[in-house]
């Protein structure tokens, strides 16, 4: 059971651990969070190589020098990597996202989803509007619904219906369209009650004054 980094508060710590879970970064699948001495806290992986470790091992690694070279000289500063772009804005959870840190995980089976299929999955799980509301927001914007048609022929009686409204609307008889009703509790006598109240939704729409 091995610490990671440290954290000034208990729940970025508890907050940075999940995320690590989540991303398929972490070295474990279960930690703990402790207080040390001096009020920090810090993540105690329950298995596994800590991410301090990782992180110490690729910088140990990448000082030495290749077999036939020598080491720079002491002296020489050698520039540190350009840091990943981090979504989250708490400074303690950025050196989560070193690109080392990363390449390493990667190496060891972590794998990263892709910011591109993040978003498509979120899209994809946006509601769509139903056909109905479409119909209804066209309507309310003066649009006149088309006549519905009628294929079923056990229920076809009911194209007299959309054609008799159609003919009060082409007429402009919209008290007519107003007073017609179908008392019905099908699905076909609620398209017809829709279809009128559509028509007088869009004639509504359509002489109002701006």
């Amino acid at each position: 059971m091995r610490a990671t980094l440290n954290f000034t508060n208990q729940s970025n710590a508890r907050r940075a651990a999940k995320r690590m879970i989540d991303n398929g970064k972490a070295p474990a699948s279960e930690f703990e969070i402790k207080a040390d001495a001096d009020g920090l806290f810090t993540i105690h992986w329950l298995d596994g190589e800590s991410t301090v470790e990782i992180e110490t091992e690729i910088a140990t690694a990448a000082d030495q020098p290749a077999p036939g070279e020598t080491a720079p000289p002491a002296a020489t500063p050698i520039p540190a990597p350009p840091e990943t772009e981090v979504a989250d804005t708490d400074p303690e959870l950025a050196a989560f996202e070193t690109p080392r840190l990363v390449a390493e995980l990667e190496r060891r089976g972590f794998r990263r989803i892709p910011a591109k299929r993040a978003r498509a999955s979120a899209t994809a799980k946006e509601p769509r509007r139903s056909k109905n509301a479409e119909l209804d927001a066209a309507a309310a914007r003066g649009i006149v619904p088309e006549k519905p048609d009628v294929t079923s022929h056990a229920n076809h009686h009911y194209q007299k219906r959309f054609d008799r409204l159609a003919e009060l609307a082409a007429a402009g008889d919209w008290d007519a369209v107003r007073a017609y009703e179908c008392t019905g509790v099908n699905s076909y006598a609620k398209m017809v009650r829709q279809y009128r109240d559509r028509l007088l939704a869009a004639q509504a729409a359509s002489t109002a004054v701006v």
